[in-house]
């Protein structure tokens, strides 16, 4: 449900649309906005829980069956970096964490490639071998991972700025769909 919660609130404004009578060229688009921005905030609101973030093992993790890439589990897992998720591409900068029980992989992306690159290229090598700490949302899509909001090592830290980036495009879908009420 929470998945298509973002086409169902386009669908839903568009029937309110008609059901209203706004069937000028105007207006019609606003009300598909508006649907649209309120149902990414439902989806982003279940999909990135805040708050606890609880320490886990990666065994305790791959147990969770109730995980996909809508439904995460919130979580601190502790470990040591043994490579790059996708081994000898220098460009990548999701990691491969390992802790007592098993590995998983970090996926750690910012809300511009180019962020990306600069981590892969100036971090992401230098972590090999390092204890870290990764907070961040556990999912499942089909592969388990771990999606990094604050990594944490030994004199340092990054942390990523995408939800708070897919926050600003959800606002700015609600301010043209205000926009769109307002003008038309």
């Amino acid at each position: 449900f929470y998945a298509w919660l973002p086409g169902l609130g386009a669908l839903l404004g568009l029937g309110l649309s008609a059901a209203s009578g706004a069937a000028g060229p105007g207006t019609w688009w606003a009300w598909v906005l508006g649907g649209l921005a309120l149902g990414a905030a439902g989806r982003m609101r279940f999909a990135y829980p805040a708050g606890v973030w609880p320490e886990s093992s990666v065994a305790a993790l791959l147990k969770q069956v109730k995980v996909s890439g809508v439904r995460p589990i919130p979580v601190t897992l502790k470990g040591t970096v043994i490579g790059r998720g996708s081994p000898g591409y220098v460009l990548g900068e999701d990691l491969v964490v390992q802790d007592q029980t098993g590995f998983v992989v970090l996926d750690y992306e910012q809300p511009l490639r180019l962020l990306d690159f600069f981590f892969a290229v100036t971090r992401a090598k230098q972590l090999i071998g390092q204890e870290v700490e990764a907070e961040g949302w556990y999912r499942r899509a089909p592969v388990p991972y771990v999606q990094v909001r604050r990594l944490r090592w030994a004199g340092g830290q990054s942390v990523s700025r995408t939800l708070e980036m897919r926050w600003v495009m959800t606002r700015l879908l609600f301010v043209f769909a205000a926009w769109g009420f307002l003008t038309f």
